[in-house]
């Protein structure tokens, strides 16, 4: 009787141990910091000219939600 109950306890311990470990960077994993949202966007088209060009444009929220639409 009592070899029966080793023989089912280790099995059992050894699994409960992998699946300790396997979840265990995912525990302890921090959450990233969420970003700073901004209407601003930045154009880089290499070639146009000579030194390349580049630009920061700030959008409304109306023509921001107007850009992803067209992208999605």
């Amino acid at each position: 009787m009592q070899k029966d109950r080793i023989k089912t306890v280790i099995p059992i311990a050894v699994a409960l141990l992998f699946l300790g470990i396997a979840i265990s960077p995912g525990i302890s994993a921090e959450a990233p910091e969420p970003r700073e949202v901004t209407n601003i966007i930045s154009v880089w088209m290499p070639g146009v000219t000579e030194d390349d060009y580049s630009a920061e444009i700030e959008l409304t929220q109306e023509q921001l939600d107007e850009v992803n639409n067209s992208i999605q």
